[in-house]
């Protein structure tokens, strides 16, 4: 999901002309870099969750509490990114969270 992302956004980045090129620049601190390291995370954290949680077999609850926020950033700052950076985003977001969703199960459930 976050190379499919990373992808999207260079060819746009490519082909974009002038004024468009900054909003998706890739520079330490910027959106764009933030959206790849966080997307990276969550992704790492689906993989695990699908693993059970291998090679461990758990998950420390302040690391996991941490890839939740780092979550909660990743929807936070796609609403300002350029829509053509934002809706690869929301794309991987909604496939990385369908599949979160499939592996969660309740608690005592």
């Amino acid at each position: 999901m976050t190379d499919a992302f990373a992808a999207s956004v260079d060819r746009t980045r490519r082909a974009a002309s002038g004024g468009a090129r900054p909003a998706l620049d890739d520079g330490p601190g910027s959106p764009v870099r933030v959206v790849e390291g966080d997307l990276t995370v969550w992704e790492r954290v689906v993989r695990q969750l699908e693993s059970g949680w291998a090679p461990w077999g758990g998950y420390p609850a302040d690391l996991y509490r941490e890839r939740l926020e780092s979550r909660d950033a990743l929807a936070a700052i796609g609403a300002r990114l350029p829509a053509v950076a934002a809706e690869p985003l929301d794309r991987a977001l909604r496939a990385l969270d369908g599949r979160f969703a499939a592996a969660t199960r309740a608690i005592g459930g």
